[in-house]
Parts: C-alpha cells; structure tokens; sequence
C-alpha cells in the first residue's frame, strides 16, 4: 500500500517482485509528469524519474487505486494515467471533493474492505476466518 509519492515506490516493488495485492492512494503516473505540472522546466531539471507508468504493466495482481479529484498536489490526470496503465484485475475510485490527504471518507473505506475480503487465499498461505478462533 501506497499514498502518493510511497505509492511510486510501492509501484515499482510490485512490477519487480510480485506482491499479493497493490492499493494506491493519490499517487502520480511519473514524478517527471506531476513536477511539470506546477514548473514547466521541471521535467528537464529532475534526474529522478520514479516512472510508475512504464512500470506498472508488469505487475499481475488485483489493484485498488483511489484519488481525489479535488486534489492539487497531484492532479486526478495523473492517476488516470496510471490506471490506464495497469492490468487487470483493477479498480479506481474516485473520491468526491477529495484534496491531497482526504481520502479516508465513506465510499473510500467501503471499497478498500470489499477488495481486500474479496483477495483469493493463494496457495499455501492460511485463510483469515472471521469468528472464533
């Protein structure tokens, strides 16, 4: 799991070694993309890339990604284009007037409890089992 710049990191772990599941929280497609966004010669000053586009493509498993649109840190474009990126299975939700840091809302909490009831056991590791132990 991943909120904004983490969620570049978490990206990029995912495409390289695999992960269970990938949840994403107002993270950009490129930091290069984001940075232009508020300095136009920000994508030829910046040596770091953190490209979580190109690299997204290469992750196999279930993705949650969220994103307020009302975010002005990182512009909702940004994590449309990641999730266009991405292969199935995924899901995007769109938060309502939610800014950079205001994702925990209702519908994002809803949706973050049926993807992660809804993760298949994978072989060989124990089903959670709700009740008694």
């Amino acid at each position: 799991m991943g909120y904004s710049l983490g969620g570049a990191v978490m990206a990029d772990l995912a495409a390289r070694d695999g992960a269970r599941a990938l949840i994403l929280e107002n993270t950009f497609s490129s930091l290069k993309e984001v940075a232009s966004t508020k300095v136009s010669s920000a994508r030829t000053l910046m040596t770091a890339e953190l490209d979580s586009r190109s690299k997204i493509g290469a992750y196999h498993g279930p993705l949650l990604q969220t994103h307020g649109d009302a975010d002005r840190v990182v512009p909702i474009a940004q994590a449309e284009k990641l999730f266009e990126a991405a292969n199935e299975p995924k899901q995007f939700v769109r938060i309502k007037g939610g800014g950079h840091s205001e994702t925990s809302n209702p519908e994002y909490v809803a949706a973050l409890e049926r993807f992660i009831v809804n993760l298949q056991p994978s072989a060989g590791r124990p089903q959670l089992s709700r009740g008694n132990p």
